[in-house]
C-alpha cells in the first residue's frame, strides 16, 4: 500500500512539472532546447524562474508578440519580471523578433521594464521592444529598470518617464555590459539623471557601440544626456542624434561624465539649458577622479545659462579633452554668478583639467565671458589647441590659439 501511495505521488509530481513546463510552446529550458515564447501569457510565465536558482534557464522568442491584450494592455499594464530582491539570472533570446506595445503605468515604482531587474548573471540578446508606453518612478527603462548583466543586440522604440534614472534600454546600468543596441522615441526624467539609452552608466558598467536618436527632456535638477545621463565609466564608440533639454550638466551625449572615460563618440542634436554646465557632448567632465574625452566631437547648437561649451560646458579638475572638437554654434546668457564662460569648444575651465589637440569652429555669442575655443579659465591647462576667428566671430579665448 505504501509503494503504491509513493507511486501515485510520484506520478502526480511528474505530471505537474510538465503540465508547468508544457505552458509554453517546447523546449526544456536548456541552452540546448530553450523554451519557446509565443504568446503574451508564455512571456509572463518566465517570472516563474527567477533568482540565483534559476541562472541556468534558457528562453527564446520564436515570434512576434502583441502586450496589447488584457490584463497587460490595462490599469497598470506589465508587471516587470524581476525584482530587486529576485532578480532575473536566465538568458533570453529575443531571436530578432518584437514585442509590441508594452505598456507599464505605474508612477509610484521602482525598477520598471519588461525586466524589473536583470542580474549578474542575466542575459537578454537580440530583443526588440517597439511602441513602449513606460511611466515608472525611478529606475525606468524599455528594456530593464535597472541592468547588471549583458545585454546585446536589442532595441527600444516608445515613450518613457520616471523620476531618477531612467533611460531607452535600462534606468540605470549599475555592473553590467551593453553592446550594440539602439533607441528610439522620448525620453522623460522628472527628477536627475535621463539618457536616450541609460540614466546612469555605473560601477564598472560598459556601453559600447549603440546609439540613441531619442530626444531627452529633463526637469529635475541635473545630468541629462542624449545618450547617458550619468556617466563614471566606460562609453565608447557611441553616438546620439537626439536633443536634449535640461538644467545642470546637460549634454548631446553624456550630461555629467563624473569619473568616466568617452572614448570615439559623438553627437549631433541641439542642446538646450536654462542653467549651466552645459555642452554639445558633455554638460561637465570630472569630478573628484580622472575623467577623459577623447576622439570624440560634436556638432549640435547648444544653448544654457553660463558654463556653456560647444563641446563640454565645465571641464573640472582632473578632467582631460583630447583629439576632439565642436562645429555647433553656441549661446550663453551668463546670468549666474557662481559659474562662468561661454566657449566654442569649452565653457570653463578648472584648475588641474587639461585640453589639448583640440579645436572649435562654431560661432560664439551672449553675455561675456565670451572665447573661442573656452570661456573662461580657472587655472587649468591648454595644449596645441585652436579655434577659427572668423567662424567663431570670436578674437579671444581663454585657452588656444585662433586661426583663420
Amino acid at each position: 500500500m505504501l509503494r503504491m501511495v509513493n507511486l501515485i505521488t510520484l506520478v502526480l509530481l511528474l505530471f505537474s512539472v510538465t503540465g508547468l513546463y508544457a505552458q509554453f510552446a517546447g523546449g526544456d529550458g536548456s541552452e540546448s532546447n530553450p523554451w519557446q515564447i509565443v504568446t503574451p501569457d508564455q512571456l509572463n510565465l518566465v517570472r516563474d524562474y527567477l533568482g540565483d536558482a534559476n541562472s541556468d534557464k534558457h528562453f527564446i522568442l520564436i515570434s512576434d508578440i502583441d502586450l496589447d491584450v488584457p490584463p497587460y494592455n490595462s490599469e497598470e499594464g506589465w508587471l516587470p519580471l524581476g525584482t530587486a530582491a529576485n532578480n532575473f539570472t536566465g538568458h533570453f533570446d529575443g531571436d530578432g523578433f518584437v514585442i509590441n506595445n508594452l505598456f507599464i503605468n505605474r508612477p509610484d515604482s521602482w525598477y520598471m521594464g519588461l525586466f524589473g531587474v536583470t542580474g549578474l548573471s542575466g542575459q537578454i540578446v537580440n530583443l526588440n521592444i517597439e511602441n513602449a508606453n513606460i511611466s515608472g518612478y525611478s529606475l525606468a527603462g524599455g528594456l530593464a529598470g535597472n541592468n547588471k548583466g549583458i545585454v546585446i543586440n536589442c532595441s527600444v522604440s516608445g515613450n518613457i518617464s520616471g523620476q531618477n534614472g531612467v533611460g531607452g534600454i535600462a534606468g540605470e546600468n549599475n555592473l553590467g555590459t551593453i553592446e550594440s543596441c539602439q533607441t528610439h522615441g522620448s525620453i522623460t526624467a522628472f527628477g536627475n539623471n535621463g539618457g536616450g539609452l541609460v540614466g546612469g552608466n555605473r560601477n564598472g558598467s560598459t556601453i559600447q557601440n549603440s546609439h540613441s536618436t531619442a530626444s531627452v527632456t529633463g526637469s529635475g535638477n541635473n545630468s541629462y544626456g542624449g545618450l547617458v545621463g550619468w556617466n563614471d565609466n566606460l562609453i565608447s564608440d557611441c553616438y546620439a542624434t537626439g536633443t536634449v533639454t535640461g538644467l545642470i550638466y546637460t549634454g548631446g551625449l553624456v550630461g555629467r561624465n563624473y569619473k568616466g572615460s568617452i572614448l570615439r563618440c559623438f553627437a549631433t542634436g541641439d542642446v538646450t539649458s536654462s542653467s549651466n554646465s552645459v555642452g554639445g557632448l558633455a554638460g561637465g567632465n570630472a569630478g573628484l577622479d580622472d575623467a577623459l574625452i577623447s576622439e570624440c566631437y560634436a556638432t549640435g547648437n547648444v544653448s544654457g545659462d553660463s558654463s556653456v561649451g560647444g563641446l563640454v560646458g565645465e571641464n573640472r579638475n582632473h578632467g582631460t579633452i583630447s583629439h576632439s572638437y565642436a562645429l555647433g554654434s553656441v549661446y550663453g546668457l551668463n546670468n549666474s554668478t557662481t559659474q562662468f564662460g561661454v566657449g566654442g569648444l569649452l565653457g570653463e575651465l578648472y584648475i588641474g583639467a587639461t585640453v589639448q589637440y583640440s579645436y572649435s569652429t562654431g560661432s560664439v555669442s551672449g553675455n561675456p565671458p565670451l572665447g573661442g575655443l573656452i570661456g573662461y579659465d580657472r587655472g587649468g591647462m591648454t595644449q596645441v589647441s585652436f579655434w577659427n576667428t572668423e567662424t567663431s566671430n570670436q578674437n579671444s579665448s581663454a585657452g588656444g590659439q585662433g586661426l583663420i
